[in-house]
């Protein structure tokens, strides 16, 4: 008999056998009503709902201490920045900027 291609050896059928995984209920729901990817600013993608992506730019030397820092603590460097910023604005009133006018 002439093997042809496409049919599995003998013993290995399990790998053509395709399961779907279950999905539950919860995850379907989920997926419905969760905002497509696209259309979430990149900023913002992948990171929990109080989190944002910036670039911004500080001294070489500020740097070097806030990595230092955040070695030696264990700790991350946003950990380091939410310490500073914590620090920075305790007890300051700080207003916000007023939205421009159409």
């Amino acid at each position: 008999m002439k093997k042809r291609l496409g049919t599995v050896p003998k013993g290995l059928e399990w790998i053509s056998e395709i399961h779907e995984p279950e999905v539950s209920q919860e995850k379907l729901v989920e997926q419905k009503t969760k905002t497509p990817e696209h259309l979430i600013p990149a900023a913002k993608r992948g990171l929990p709902e109080e989190l944002i992506r910036a670039t911004f730019i500080l001294r070489q030397d500020y740097l070097e201490k806030i990595k230092a820092h955040a070695y030696w603590e264990r700790i991350q460097i946003k950990e380091v920045f939410d310490q500073m910023c914590e620090q920075f604005f305790e007890g300051k009133k700080v207003r916000s900027i007023p939205q421009k006018r159409k």
